[in-house]
């Protein structure tokens, strides 16, 4: 399992600013029944974290500095800068064995839809996560969305059709649409309007000449 060392801060000797300014980005770890506790982590360990962990859920194991036990945490949200796209702070969520996680899972569409590829439909994505709940050890870092039986524009992938781990239970509702193959309307409406415009053009230029002839 991932492990990441953090140190304690003082917000009233630390501001998030001086964290940031020192390569320091600054979090907060909270759980059920826990204080809230303010830390604080280098960017450097913070960023290989995030890259080993990757989008999708993922418990670590942090090792708070002066404590013996380490704990087990969930990356529960991150704030970025909105020009640079860097994180500028983090939450930790401290998970318990035995309590169980709702969290939102992010879907991966995989594979290639007939109906796109041979009917020329476009893929439409109307969910792109579910909310689920479980044991953190059970909890799904993606779910895959195979498209491959997408093969007419009547077919279509609910929330009770994706493959779900037995130990995983779904909030999101069954029925709710997950995606489907739609036919390019839009572009038939612009080919009837371009042919409307063309006999239009067509038919002043015949009064044109016609005028022009008298």
């Amino acid at each position: 399992m991932i492990e990441i060392k953090v140190q304690k801060r003082d917000n009233k000797k630390e501001s998030a600013a001086m964290l940031r300014k020192n390569n320091y980005l600054p979090v907060i770890l909270y759980g059920r029944g826990l204080e809230n506790t303010l830390l604080k982590v280098k960017n450097t360990d913070f960023q290989k974290l995030y890259r080993e962990m990757g989008q999708g859920n993922q418990i670590f194991k942090v090792a708070v500095d002066g404590e013996k036990e380490l704990r087990d945490v969930l990356l529960q949200d991150i704030q970025k800068d909105f020009l640079t796209g860097q994180p500028i702070h983090a939450d930790f969520y401290q998970v318990k064995a035995g309590q169980e996680l709702e969290q939102a899972v992010p879907l991966v569409f995989v594979g290639e839809a007939p109906a796109v590829k041979e009917l020329g439909g476009i893929l439409v994505k109307y969910l792109h996560e579910i909310e689920v709940k479980s044991l953190p050890r059970y909890l799904p870092s993606e779910i895959e969305v195979p498209v491959n039986n997408l093969k007419t524009f009547e077919d279509f992938i609910r929330v009770e059709d994706l493959n779900i781990p037995k130990e995983v239970k779904v909030l999101t509702g069954l029925d709710e649409m997950v995606a489907a193959v739609v036919e390019p309307k839009e572009e038939k409406e612009e080919t009837v309007e371009t042919t409307e415009q063309t006999e239009t053009e067509a038919e002043t230029g015949t009064e044109t000449g016609a005028e022009s002839e008298k």
